[in-house]
């Protein structure tokens, strides 16, 4: 496993699977997220460490990978394949049986998934040391990526991240998120799609107003002058 300390969130990551064909799901779709840090990061690495030499992003299982959670032997917030979209629709299903038959072997750690593709958790189980999280980064996908959490039995979140514009205002959404992630853009073009205090206020707002633990990550003080909050789920999963 790596360790990721800019993320904030969590202690550490696992990628037993990396890459990602984007919202179109093809390998020559030129619309990959334009924000993406782990596409930027597999192009650093092209041609080492597991990524391929032809196309670094290319969605690509890594076995030898697998064990690394079974090692840790502390109790640990683990963010599983932030380096993929481990449930993007282009990926076998396989693999994903792969990583949550680790999970299940693995008890004492938190799992931390995260995808910009929600409805497909509705066809696997997690055990309850999952924290099932979907990618909310403007108003439409914010929307949908919330009704898609709907009646999941385990901890939910949102993850505004990066927050590109205004986030829906209507948190009903709210009666089964457990968790709110907000950050902003990094990287190339980050002064270009800052994120409008006014966005950041709505979503503070919203997740006092419903009761929400809310993570503002150390990426949105140039943007925010007030205290940022960094509060946890209080429950590590529904009972």
């Amino acid at each position: 496993m790596g360790i990721r300390e800019s993320i904030g969130w969590t202690t550490r990551t696992w990628n037993p699977v990396t890459g990602c064909w984007g919202p179109e799901g093809s390998p020559t779709n030129p619309n990959r997220c334009f924000y993406c840090y782990a596409h930027r990061m597999a192009e650093r690495l092209r041609g080492r460490c597991g990524y391929p030499e032809r196309d670094p992003f290319a969605p690509t299982f890594h076995p030898y990978r697998l064990a690394a959670p079974s090692k840790c032997k502390k109790p640990t917030r683990i963010f599983v394949c932030s380096m993929a979209d481990l449930f993007g629709d282009w990926v076998p299903r396989l693999w994903i049986q792969s990583v949550l038959s680790i999970v299940r072997q693995c008890p004492r750690h938190t799992f931390l998934f995260l995808t910009k593709n929600p409805a497909r958790y509705h066809d696997f189980h997690f055990p309850q040391n999952c924290w099932l999280g979907a990618t909310a980064d403007a108003f439409e996908p914010g929307y949908w990526s919330a009704l898609a959490l709907a009646d999941l039995p385990n901890t939910t979140f949102l993850s505004h991240e990066p927050l590109l514009d205004l986030v829906y205002t209507n948190y009903k959404a709210l009666s089964w998120i457990d968790w709110i992630i907000v950050g902003a853009m990094t990287g190339p073009g980050a002064k270009q799609h800052a994120p409008e205090k006014e966005c950041i206020r709505n979503i503070v707002q919203q997740a006092n107003r419903f009761n929400v633990p809310i993570f503002m990550k150390d990426n949105l003080r140039p943007y925010w002058q007030g205290e940022l909050v960094q509060r946890l789920p209080e429950q590590p999963c529904r009972s």
